[in-house]
């Protein structure tokens, strides 16, 4: 009987061990884009109320909180945490992101686009900074993007790694990561080389799986999704790539509240700037196959206590700021520089608006001519300015607006200076380009946001059932205070960021070069260097695209506290583009361009080409059933045929 006993309970411990070895649980964290987001920032809620949200010091401790539970906890970021806020600024002196993450403790961090804004030398010299002051035992494995090639690039001297191993309990974990084909668009002055995204993804996992034979795969993808299933690069990806089991998602900025899967891949993604803490829980069954137990987004909201030790930090770093960056403009980032009395266009919006003219966008434009012709010596002024919408990254919120808030809207990229923000340019272009100009904002916009172009001194009007690449018809500038119809042959000096200039080819490359810009020089000469067009203020700094707002702000009537106060017309779009449907005559046909009249030609020989073969068609036809009546009316027809066959 003891016997038996013993038999039964080695049975039952066994089972039980089978169990344990067949059931493995796994809880992952996750964040992307999080963009230097180091404070808390302003967002509306459900209410329609500004509130603070995010911060570093509020996620660690929700981090912390997670890991009292679960201490086995995984904490992933899928690039892009860096560019986006002041603290830029200080990127390679002090490398906030990095050393915070520290303090969190994540498991992995990859490259986004955006950490190669500042170029690669000083993404190195952040690199170096952040190995520099933090303990050996608290770096975080920073991994490379396995479908890229660093042998001629300055990274390929720091510690990255193409994958990494974790063990929890009895789980071993691979992660790897990848750099999608749209994010790699934006490195476009980067030394680093890209392979195809599937066919290296696959290679990498083929190659763990024999190398490491880890228990589940971890893909760190800052590639994003889309809801056109086949651009929606992290959904094709777990489609044709078997053998990854989860997809940390970044650079759409992609709000996931359920885990998207594909074959047997979960896509998990929490949106941008550290507004959620994504969280899930998988299990891996006596099927060999990993199921998603839990999912879920925690709302970074201001309730949250903030870590004191990343608070000090904080503070550390604003003052860095504010003496080595802001310093050159006698600023300090918590100045109040004017006060909105609404909200503007939400930041889905203000992205997204496509063809539509917003109030942040006219007050931006409206920003840039005036901080340039108000700070220029040229007697000559600027009579157009020109933002495209892709540098646009918030929007101006209800109540008092600080340095800091202002330099979110408009936070990207560098100058000949190497300092944070594109400097502003001058240059000429003809009324016939200006023209051109609207053009894109009207025909390419619908296809890719980015080119729908904000003007300052300019309005068209344009008509939506013309042809693409003509539908504007009517277009004035405002010179000496009058509006006059562009002249297509005159010069006009416009302004705009550096990036815009840079990127005028891109322009040409969406519209097959059907649409093309040739800027010039005062002496009527192309400009080949778009960095010997940057604009200076008088003390010799960069003239910074970001800071035209508050440039602007000396423009307004003061309020309480002498804070310059934005009236109905700064926050009320002007109808400075009339776009609507219309088929009359003198609409549809008037002011037509090369291409149009090109494509009507086209057009109209296709059409004449068709009838011809309908006419030929209808003859054949025609002399077909002539025949056959003939047939059966005279047979004698038939058969003197069937005589000549025989």
């Amino acid at each position: 009987m003891k016997a038996l006993k013993r038999l039964l309970l080695t049975i039952l411990l066994s089972m039980y061990s089978l169990c344990a070895f067949a059931y493995k649980s796994l809880d992952i964290a996750f964040t992307h884009d999080f963009h230097a987001h180091i404070d808390k920032y302003k967002t509306i809620n459900e209410n329609g109320d500004v509130e603070l949200i995010g911060g570093i010091a509020s996620l660690k401790t929700l981090v912390d909180d997670i890991r009292k539970s679960n201490p086995n906890l995984l904490l992933f970021d899928a690039g892009d945490f860096s560019m986006g806020t002041l603290y830029q600024t200080i990127f390679e002196s002090h490398a906030c992101e990095l050393t915070s993450y520290s303090l969190i403790g994540y498991d992995g961090v990859t490259f986004g686009n955006h950490e190669f804004d500042l170029g690669e030398d000083a993404f190195v010299n952040m690199y170096k900074t952040y190995l520099k002051n933090t303990d050996e035992s608290k770096q975080i494995t920073f991994l490379k993007s396995a479908n890229a090639i660093y042998n001629e690039s300055p990274l390929n001297e720091l510690p990255l790694v193409d994958y990494k191993i974790i063990t929890r309990g009895e789980t071993k974990i691979a992660v790897f990561a990848l750099m999608g084909k749209e994010a790699q668009r934006y490195t476009r002055f980067s030394a680093v080389k890209y392979l195809p995204v599937i066919e290296s993804a696959k290679k990498t996992v083929e190659d763990i799986k024999n190398k490491e034979n880890p228990d589940i795969i971890i893909c760190l993808s800052h590639s994003g999704t889309s809801e056109d299933k086949k651009q929606s690069e992290d959904e094709q990806l777990a489609l044709k790539c078997q053998g990854i089991d989860l997809i940390i998602s970044g650079h759409s900025h992609t709000v996931l509240t359920e885990p998207i899967k594909v074959n047997n891949t979960f896509i998990a993604a929490s949106g941008c700037y550290g507004a959620n803490l994504g969280y899930i829980r998988l299990e891996k069954d006596g099927d060999n196959e990993w199921k998603c137990l839990s999912y879920k987004l925690f709302p970074l909201s201001s309730s949250y206590r903030e870590d004191e030790e990343i608070k000090q930090n904080i503070e550390e770093y604003k003052k860095a700021i504010n003496n080595t960056y802001l310093s050159d403009y006698k600023l300090l980032s918590d100045d109040v520089v004017m006060y909105s009395p609404v909200n503007f266009e939400d930041l889905d919006s203000a992205l997204d608006y496509r063809t539509e003219e917003t109030a942040l966008s006219n007050l931006l434009a409206d920003s840039l001519l005036y901080m340039y012709n108000n700070n220029i010596e040229s007697p000559e002024k600027a009579v157009v300015a020109v933002i495209p919408t892709g540098l646009i990254r918030d929007t101006i919120y209800k109540g008092n607006i600080t340095v800091s808030d202002v330099f979110l809207i408009n936070s990207l990229g560098n100058g000949k200076d190497g300092k944070t923000g594109y400097p502003l340019c001058d240059f000429y272009i003809s009324g016939k380009e200006i023209i051109r100009a609207a053009e894109v904002a009207v025909s390419l916009s619908p296809f890719m946001s980015s080119a729908n172009l904000q003007f300052s001194g300019l309005r068209f009007k344009a008509n939506k059932a013309r042809m693409i690449l003509n539908k504007v018809y009517d277009a004035e500038v405002l010179e000496n205070g009058v509006w006059q119809k562009v002249e297509k042959n005159k010069m006009y000096k416009c302004v705009t960021d550096l990036y815009t200039l840079e990127m005028i080819g891109a322009v040409s490359d969406v519209s097959k070069g059907l649409i093309k810009f040739s800027p010039r020089d005062e002496n009527g000469q192309k400009i080949t260097d778009y960095k010997q067009r940057i604009v200076y203020f008088k003390n010799g700094s960069e003239m910074k695209s970001w800071l035209a707002p508050i440039a602007f702000a000396s423009s307004l009537s003061k309020g309480q506290g002498n804070v310059p106060v934005l009236s109905e017309r700064n926050y009320t779009p002007d109808s400075r583009r009339d776009i609507h449907t219309s088929l009359l005559p003198s609409q549809l046909f008037s002011s037509l361009n090369v291409f149009s009249i090109v494509l009507m030609v086209v057009i109209f020989i296709v059409l004449i080409l068709i009838v011809i073969i309908i006419i030929l068609v209808r003859r054949s036809l025609k002399k077909h059933r002539l025949r056959k009546n003939l047939r059966y009316t005279n047979p004698a027809i038939e058969d003197k045929r069937g005589e000549n066959d025989r």
